[in-house]
């Protein structure tokens, strides 16, 4: 059981530093498109890995498990895609709540599509997701007031710009985990998880393969070697939390580790190494998302 919870707070760790590197990504100036393409082609290669030769199973998939990973393996590039984006008009400390508060997504569709119960705690957690955003929309606001009017006019297009990408990146990070939910269903989910990660990878980087060659721009060697790094983050953040379930640690801990703590590293490491200023709001819109996350977790 130890052991089970230092795997869940390594987790959480990788979880947060992937946060940071999509802020170091932005500071370097790095393609989001290109990054995005790095990291997924890497974790299929990490994958593909641990299938073959720690698993010591074969890659070759059943038709449902294929055509699963495969449809939100391309939702999950576009919603990293559309997240890296977004970062280039706003902090990363009030960007990355967006990606964590997320999980709410596939527990409504949990709940509307296997129709699973759902509790006060549950109605409770979406309550305060939308409460977090608008206060984090509140904060964007307020920068603009102090600004110039030339500089105000420029805000006002950022805040659109950063509003819209993080919401449409908090519901397509929140559809394309619903994939495991599904084979879950189907009772595939203990046997073909690795497998189907390396195929939901996979059609992340064949999609950002696809808009690669219609942008022709190629990748710099800060976009490879960030998005590698990017690459073990994720890989280690999805495995260890796998793993400490497996070996007995609550679902409830994990996922409150991976989604909401992980949530206080980004927000630490944005204040202390990228010299991010939070505002009141912005903290009160973190402490709520937080509160979402750790209620969405125990409901």
């Amino acid at each position: 059981m130890i052991v089970g919870y230092v795997l869940a707070v390594i987790a959480m760790l990788s979880i947060g530093i992937l946060g940071l590197l999509s802020k170091l990504a932005d500071r370097y100036e790095c393609s989001p498109l290109n990054t995005a393409l790095v990291l997924f082609g890497t974790s299929t290669v990490l994958m593909a890995s641990y299938v073959r030769l720690v698993q010591g199973e074969s890659l070759r998939p059943p038709t449902v498990v294929l055509s699963t990973g495969l449809f939100f393996g391309a939702l999950a590039i576009l919603a990293f895609w559309v997240f890296l984006y977004g970062l280039q008009f706003g902090k990363l400390t009030s960007s990355w709540i967006f990606m964590n508060l997320s999980a709410v997504v596939p527990a409504v569709l949990s709940a509307g599509v296997y129709h699973e119960p759902i509790t006060l705690l549950k109605a409770l957690a979406l309550v305060l997701v939308v409460a977090s955003i608008l206060l984090l929309w509140l904060d964007r606001k307020k920068e603009a007031a102090f600004q110039s009017a030339a500089q105000a006019d420029s805000s006002y297009m950022q805040r659109g710009r950063w509003i819209t990408a993080m919401l449409a990146a908090f519901f397509l990070n929140g559809i394309c985990p619903f994939g495991l939910r599904v084979l879950a269903g189907k009772g595939l989910g203990l046997r073909y998880t690795a497998l189907y990660l390396v195929y939901w990878y996979l059609a992340g980087f064949g999609f950002g393969l696809l808009g690669l060659l219609r942008a022709r721009v190629r990748p710099s060697r800060a976009n490879v070697l960030v998005g590698m790094v990017m690459a073990v983050a994720s890989v280690g953040g999805q495995f260890c939390m796998g793993a400490a379930i497996s070996r007995g640690v609550p679902g409830s801990v994990v996922y409150m580790l991976g989604m909401g703590a992980s949530m206080c590293v980004v927000v630490l490491g944005g204040v202390l190494f990228f010299r991010e200023r939070v505002g009141v709001l912005a903290w009160s819109g973190i402490v709520v998302g937080l509160s979402a996350a750790i209620f969405l977790s125990f409901g």
